[in-house]
């Protein structure tokens, strides 16, 4: 560390003991003139450049950091507007990162340098404190990172709110802040993506909240009061919220919960404004998925499945499509046309007729990870928690498709809750939760860019708004009679083909429901040691279902 060639702090000690009262005149600065030589000679600066560095390091301490232009000229004993007469000096000091400045977060004035608070740079401070030569160290200006940014401007938005302020002093207060923090790339990219000052409020708003509150939300009601207090300017926000013309929703930079806006509602970041704000620390605030949400290739049993012609040349195709050269391939060619890049299938029709197998099936062949989502947990009594629960799904899902070599598929299995058609919105509180989380997986379907595959035994309910954005559809019906006893053949090596034709013939059953069957005979096996008898099979496949069972009076 290469040292001073002079008690650096000393001197700073000796020149603000002699320039105090002196109003800056010439014939009193002339009495520590040796001292300001040395400071001059340290710092390059000027004569009046270095006494005013003195006094605003000085008064720093006594002050506990900070002064502001009322503090300066009580000490020179001079006015106000005579230390504004050396405004260029101070911004000297400030080009060369030695002093740094900040508006004042309570004052009201609009004229230059009333609202400025000044404070010595902690670089440059230590340099003194350690009698450190200042070419041997780069002096830079301190900078805020993105969470102290938005920390700052919603500490901002509470003075407003406390001290009663307008609308349009917070704003010039945000404009200061942005150019204060001018080199920060998080306000440089929200300036750009975000041009109206107003809707960056609201957003930088939402983000502090998103990272101090544990719903990751802003109460609708609270924020816009704290931002605007004018109830007319209030109401005017909240409208264009609701309605969706609100800038920062029609970019999809935030969501709203649904309902009343002064009833709960609550705003919050969509992914893409999470993009923008948390960067590269997006992946430590998006819920990762579970090793039990999530079913790697390797861990897929291989199994036989049996189709129709119709339906095994349909699964083919949608296979081939998702392997992996396949895949990117076909993903640039829709690029290029400007076509949604993702591939949504909908498997539909009887139960047990291997919608899901069929699924697990081709992620294993094309080495794909499973996302499983169980819809009936997505729903909750709260309200607003339904609609964050389906939006997070989704932001899992595209973390798993940044962190993975291979695109996942998601699979929404038994997803009749949400494919059926929509409700009367007057009906209940359930509908309208269901209308809305359908209407958030129909926006995702549209701009997903990944893979993604639903199981439905409701086709007849079928909502018309997702048909169109499921590239394939494929018909799963309970199988014939010869695909049937090719199942029975696979599931019981041993049974003769007349065996199995009978069993085909007399049970119209679904491979689920022949499944059941096997794993009955298997028990079975397991007890006696040996195979069980055709006439055995038949009494099992008799009391398989309900309706052939006897049932019994319920009641008292």
């Amino acid at each position: 560390m290469e040292q001073a060639n002079f008690n650096v702090l000393e001197i700073l000690c000796n020149v603000y003991g002699k320039v105090e009262k002196s109003k800056l005149s010439k014939e009193k600065l002339r009495k520590a003139q040796k001292e300001i030589d040395l400071l001059n000679e340290y710092l390059g600066t000027s004569s009046i450049q270095s006494v005013l560095f003195c006094v605003i390091f000085s008064l720093g301490y006594k002050r506990r950091g900070s002064v502001d232009l009322e503090d300066i000229a009580a000490y020179l004993e001079t006015s106000e507007l005579d230390i504004v007469r050396y405004k260029k000096d101070i911004d000297f000091l400030c080009e060369k990162c030695f002093v740094e400045v900040e508006e004042s977060a309570r004052s009201r004035s609009k004229m230059p340098m009333a609202s400025s608070i000044f404070s010595i740079n902690s670089i440059l401070s230590d340099c003194i404190m350690n009698n450190q030569n200042l070419s041997s160290v780069n002096i830079k200006k301190t900078t805020l990172d993105r969470y102290d940014f938005v920390k700052s401007i919603s500490d901002l938005i509470e003075n407003r709110d406390d001290d009663d302020l307008p609308f349009t002093w917070l704003k010039r207060k945000l404009l200061l802040a942005e150019e204060k923090s001018c080199d920060l790339d998080f306000v440089k990219q929200t300036k750009k993506a975000i041009p109206e000052p107003e809707d960056r409020l609201l957003f930088y708003e939402v983000c502090d909240d998103f990272i101090q509150t544990s719903r990751r939300a802003s109460d609708v009601g609270i924020t816009l009061n704290d931002i605007y207090g004018s109830t007319r300017l209030m109401l005017t926000a909240a409208h264009s919220l609701k309605n969706g013309e609100n800038q920062l929703i029609k970019d999809e930079f935030v969501s709203l919960t649904k309902g009343g806006l002064f009833d709960d509602s609550e705003i919050t970041l969509t992914e893409k404004g999470k993009q923008l704000f948390l960067q590269e620390d997006v992946g430590l605030f998006v819920k990762t998925v579970s090793d039990k949400d999530l079913l790697k290739p390797e861990n897929i049993k291989s199994k036989s499945l049996f189709y129709s012609a119709e339906v095994k040349n349909q699964i083919d195709f949608l296979q081939t499509n998702l392997q992996s050269e396949q895949l990117r391939n076909l993903r640039q060619r829709l690029d290029d046309i400007n076509m949604p890049k993702g591939v949504c299938a909908l498997f539909y029709g009887t139960p047990g007729t291997g919608k899901t197998e069929t699924a697990l099936q081709i992620a294993k062949a094309t080495n794909r990870a499973i996302m499983q989502v169980d819809i009936s947990q997505t729903k909750s009594c709260w309200f607003g928690e339904s609609e964050k629960k389906i939006k997070e799904i989704f932001d899992k899902y595209r973390q798993l498709c940044k962190d993975a070599e291979q695109t996942p598929i998601l699979l929404f299995n038994e997803a009749d809750a949400v494919l059926s058609k929509r409700k009367d919105v007057g009906v209940s509180n359930v509908a309208q939760t269901e209308n809305a989380i359908q209407n958030i997986i129909l926006q995702e379907m549209e701009t997903l860019d990944g893979i993604l595959i639903a199981t439905t035994n409701l086709a007849n309910n079928f909502d018309a708004a997702f048909e169109r954005r499921f590239l394939f559809k494929v018909k799963f019906e309970k199988p014939t009679i010869e695909a049937k006893m090719r199942i029975w053949n696979d599931k019981l090596p041993w049974l003769t083909p007349t065996d199995s034709k009978q069993l085909a013939e007399a049970f119209d059953f679904s491979g689920g429901e022949i499944d059941n069957i096997v794993r009955k005979a298997t028990m079975d096996e397991l007890i006696t040691g040996k195979h069980s008898s055709i006439e055995q099979l038949m009494l099992l496949c008799s009391n398989e279902r309900l309706a052939n069972a006897e049932r019994k009076k319920v009641g008292f």
